[in-house]
């Protein structure tokens, strides 16, 4: 057996798990985007360390940084389809939405195909004291920030994987 590396992620957990416990969709979809930008932010001051002062204050800014530098793929579309889903939460449009959509989350799970190998809602997760159960047995907002939770925790770890060099294990061609 192959041992599998391990990555280190600095997003907050803790104010997710807070943020699961009410019934919040806003107050959910606000927190799962902080983390990812966070975690943005995170990657381009490794990567530039005086990245702070180009005062990037907006997601987006982050998104156009790190896609300027060649980030791209199925982490990145699902980063923007959060994005979608937070300005139309955030902003006021011809309606009020206060709600985490069916629809939100099947087309997060579409990306997800890309990004993670398959459906995010075949994972097994554990989020209460019911123990683990496949994450398609959770509610939307459930469903929801553990997507985003794998979303940032990706971006997070880019620093880590772009170093990490897998050796060939031994008697294998490479």
């Amino acid at each position: 057996m192959v041992d599998q590396p391990v990555f280190v992620t600095k997003v907050d957990t803790e104010k997710l798990a807070e943020a699961l416990s009410s019934n919040d969709d806003v107050g959910v979809v606000l927190r799962a985007h902080l983390q990812i930008e966070r975690a943005m932010v995170r990657v381009l001051e490794q990567k530039f360390p005086h990245y702070a002062e180009l005062e990037h204050q907006y997601y987006s800014q982050h998104m156009k940084s790190l896609r300027a530098l060649g980030a791209t793929g199925p982490i990145f579309d699902l980063a923007h389809e959060i994005n979608k889903i937070r300005n139309d939460m955030a902003h006021l449009r011809k309606r009020e939405r206060t709600r985490i959509l069916e629809d939100d989350v099947k087309r997060l799970r579409n990306h997800s195909l890309g990004a993670f190998g398959r459906d995010v809602l075949e994972y097994t997760c554990t989020l209460n004291s019911d123990g683990p159960k496949p994450l398609r047995e959770f509610n939307l907002r459930q469903q929801f920030l553990v997507i985003a939770i794998m979303v940032a925790s990706a971006i997070d770890t880019i620093p880590q994987r772009e170093n990490h060099v897998v050796e060939p294990r031994p008697g294998s061609s490479a």
